[in-house]
């Protein structure tokens, strides 16, 4: 493998910590209030489990995780969101420098970071963000346990598909493309024994198996959300319309480095793109296959199965591009030099910035007055919060709100920026939050809080039948212009003399 200059190093590192800060500081200053995702991450974090009535559990860990670290604030937020990026970009690094060599393998760093998914879309931190990293790292350890047939990587690479499964179920769909590639690749099957097969197998159910029991016991919830998810898009939209709209946002997402591959084969005649064997830029046959099957097979996969009848939502191919830098660095051959330049950084530089403070914008007054829309980003969640605690505290002064029931997002919002913090019962339904002791709850008092969408209200009056003499409350936000009232509907549930403090 070829050493790695200093200079080289120097212009990696930049490119991440240029990202990392771009990527913190935009989204802290385009959000009034956390995205949807994140509040709900949130909310599921205060109470780590082996999954949830969604989802499996891997964003809530994350987020639990970062809150220990940083505190309960933005900071704390959003850095699992530039984490996961970063990670899926540094794990296939050795990958892009094995294939590549030192200068193509930054520039492919550079343009995986132009994807839409590791910018744009990455902050609203949730499944697909955190699958991201984990689906990365599957793909590393099975490139090395098939190149090199070492047992530690086969182990390796079957955690490392526990944990993208423990991020989101379509972790299926990369095991099928590591097939394919076997199929495909002599030179890979001859890795394959049964020890190599076992091995992984075994450490995919080691760290999975708490997982499975979970499932099992919750009579498999996430299968019937998905399930459910599955006829909401269905009701959505047509078949050929949901199918446009997942092929045509991947293509978008990679619009920046198709346009740079366009441009530049263009611009540069065959004889410099030159990849014949000999020549500097030569991908060996193993691992052009590895990129191309690796990095487009499980979308392609998925493509499959919407023409089987599947609507299928765009940003459920958030984690499978991970090998896009690598790929269109690779298509490039010797017109990949043009970005080894001071001119392609500060441009590189500039792009970020660009989409930063347009996702920024969002949080605006100016973005009110363009599109004659309120961002969900400017939601008066603080002021709400502070609106619930007075409520609260005039109400029941001499105790702390330990509880909130209702719509997840403002009880999510109002938990998170509260001065109690209080939990809080999703939905105002004890199937979504087993963890909330019922007993103790209707001891310590609660506070109903809920708006007129959904099924929320069904849960509320059923577990509280003296919630239908709801009261009302409104909130305004504390910008001008940056979104309308808020009105919801609540209900004081005053603790008993039987509360432990």
């Amino acid at each position: 493998m070829e050493k790695m200059p200093s200079h080289a190093l120097k212009i990696l590192v930049f490119v991440v910590f240029f990202h990392a800060f771009v990527w913190m500081v935009f989204p802290m200053l385009g959000h009034h209030t956390p995205p949807l995702d994140v509040v709900e991450m949130y909310t599921w974090s205060l109470h780590p489990q082996w999954g949830y009535f969604k989802h499996p559990p891997l964003p809530a860990w994350f987020i639990a995780a970062s809150v220990w670290l940083f505190g309960q604030n933005s900071f704390a937020l959003f850095f699992p969101a530039v984490l996961s990026v970063l990670v899926s970009v540094l794990v296939v690094w050795p990958i892009a420098r094995k294939v590549l060599g030192v200068q193509r393998a930054v520039i492919a760093s550079g343009l995986q970071l132009t994807l839409l998914f590791c910018n744009l879309y990455s902050p609203d931190f949730n499944h697909n963000v955190v699958q991201m990293p984990v689906w990365a790292l599957t793909i590393a350890c099975f490139y090395w346990a098939v190149s090199t047939s070492k047992l530690a990587w086969w182990m390796a690479f079957g955690a490392s598909l526990a944990l993208t499964t423990l991020a989101k179920y379509s972790a299926a769909f990369l095991p099928v493309a590591c097939v394919f590639f076997l199929v495909f690749n002599a030179q890979a099957r001859r890795s394959l024994s049964f020890i190599s097969v076992f091995a992984a197998a075994l450490s995919f159910f080691l760290v999975l198996m708490p997982h499975l029991i979970w499932l099992v016991e919750s009579d498999f919830q996430p299968f019937r959300f998905m399930q459910k998810r599955f006829s909401v898009l269905t009701g959505h939209a047509s078949w050929g319309q949901a199918l446009l709209a997942y092929v045509g946002l991947q293509i978008a997402v990679h619009l920046i480095a198709l346009l740079t591959l366009a441009i530049l084969r263009f611009r540069f005649n065959e004889r410099d793109q030159m990849v014949e064997a000999g020549s500097p830029w030569f991908v060996n046959d193993f691992d052009r296959k590895f990129i191309w099957i690796l990095g487009m097979g499980p979308f392609f996969i998925t493509v499959l199965l919407a023409f089987a009848g599947k609507h299928l939502h765009p940003m459920w191919a958030s984690a499978m591009f991970p090998l896009s830098g690598i790929l269109v660095t690779m298509l490039l051959g010797g017109a990949a030099r043009v970005l080894w330049s001071r001119k392609a950084l500060i441009t590189w530089c500039f792009v970020s910035v660009f989409l930063g403070a347009m996702y920024a914008a969002k949080n605006t007054e100016q973005w009110h007055e363009l599109t004659h829309k309120y961002a969900r980003a400017s939601y008066p969640g603080p002021e709400l919060a502070k609106l619930v605690d007075a409520k609260w505290r005039e109400a029941v002064p001499d105790q702390p709100l330990s509880y909130l029931a209702g719509s997840a997002w403002e009880i999510g919002v109002v938990s998170l920026d509260s001065v109690y913090h209080p939990d809080v019962l999703i939905e105002g339904d004890y199937s979504t939050s087993p963890w909330i002791d019922r007993q103790k709850m209707q001891a310590c008092g609660a506070m109903l809080l809920w708006s007129d969408e959904g099924d929320v209200a069904d849960h509320i009056y059923e577990n509280w039948p003296q919630a239908r003499q709801y009261q009302t409350l409104t909130v305004l936000a504390s910008r001008a212009n940056t979104f309308g009232p808020v009105s919801l509907h609540y209900l004081i549930l005053p603790p008993t003399a039987t509360c432990r403090k």
